[in-house]
This record gives C-alpha cells, sequence and structure tokens, in this order.
C-alpha cells in the first residue's frame, strides 16, 4: 500500500477524490466544490471552506518548484505533492520506492502526459544540466592534468570513464552515444 492509499485509508470514510479535483490536460489540482459537507468537523468550517477555497486551486509551491497540499489530519498537517496526488486521481499506482518524473524538468508541471513513474535511477536519467557545469554538457569536463576533454558517464551508481579527447566534440558526443546505449531520456542534460 503506497503513501496516498494510507492517506486515503485515514480519511474517515471519506477519499482524496472528495476533497481534490484533478484536470489532466492543465495538470491543475482544485478544492473538489462538491465535498461532503461531513468531510468537515463543524458547520462553520464547512461555510468558511465553501466562501474562501470551493473550487479553487489547491495548494502553493515550495522552494523548489513543486506543488503540494496540505491536510489536516488527527491535529498534525500532512503534506502531499501535486505530482503524486495527480496520478493518484487518475488511478495511476505508484508503488513503494517508485518516484514521479517530470519529463519536461519543470516541477510546477503536472499535466498528465508530463507525468512518468520511474525508478530512481529513472529519475536522475532525466535531470537538468547544473548551473555549475562548465563545459554545457552532462558528464563532459575539462582534465586539466591530461590538457583533454573528458567523458563519463554513471551507471548503476558507478562512474564509468568515456575517454579522454582532444576535440570537446568528440567527447560530446561519446557521452550522447552513452546515454542512448544505456536508455536515458532524451531530455537528460537540458538547459532548463
Amino acid at each position: 500500500m503506497n503513501e496516498l492509499q494510507k492517506i486515503n485509508n485515514k480519511l474517515g470514510g471519506f477519499s482524496l477524490s472528495d476533497l481534490f479535483t484533478y484536470d489532466p490536460d492543465t495538470g491543475i489540482i482544485r478544492h473538489n466544490p462538491d465535498r461532503p459537507k461531513e468531510s468537515f468537523k463543524t458547520e462553520r468550517g464547512y461555510k468558511v471552506w465553501r466562501a474562501q477555497s470551493s473550487d479553487r486551486v489547491a495548494g502553493s509551491q515550495d522552494s523548489l518548484g513543486y506543488k503540494k497540499v496540505g491536510l489536516r489530519m488527527g491535529g498534525k498537517l500532512v503534506v502531499i505533492y501535486c505530482h503524486r496526488l495527480a496520478l493518484y486521481l487518475s488511478g495511476v499506482e505508484i508503488a513503494k520506492g517508485l518516484h514521479v518524473d517530470h519529463i519536461d524538468g519543470n516541477e510546477g508541471n503536472n499535466e498528465l502526459s508530463n507525468l512518468r513513474v520511474v525508478t530512481c535511477q529513472g529519475n536522475s536519467r532525466n535531470a537538468k544540466l547544473s548551473s555549475r557545469n562548465t563545459s554545457g554538457v552532462i558528464g563532459v569536463c575539462w582534465n586539466s592534468a591530461a590538457g583533454k576533454w573528458r567523458a563519463n558517464i554513471k551507471i548503476n551508481y558507478k562512474c564509468t570513464h568515456l575517454g579522454d579527447y582532444t576535440n570537446k566534440d568528440d567527447a560530446i558526443k561519446a557521452r550522447k552515444d552513452a546515454e542512448v546505449k544505456y536508455g536515458f531520456h532524451e531530455n537528460h542534460g537540458r538547459a532548463s
């Protein structure tokens, strides 16, 4: 049972779909305007919610750009990331230990077509180019000791040396060929 199924089971006869709606084309999660009145502890709470939140976009964005919603359960605030909630509301199972990858690299884009369930390794094979990168390509760097461009790739948590090259373009080609060979996503290494 995954984390959202556990949360769903603790909602006292209600489900996450009673609380939220999801539009797979826009990626937007809203407070469900048809949320049952019985899901509130008090009449006043229900009225305040109807006036302030009903059918409004749910959640906020964290410092990394991921959207999240919060639920009060048993006096505690439970945070749910919207990319996971979007898949859950769409009926997509996320088994324990798996990740949700934003295919285009935009952590705020939760359109269903932009989300895929992957392993940790699969997620890391669709990474952005680091702002600290100086060559413009992941896995390619200047090796000052050799006076050449070095190409590397990480496979199964091990760094594999692809060679040292006089020409930067040759190092880039070696890296790109290795990405294809090892099944990296075509967006891997994008600038933003």
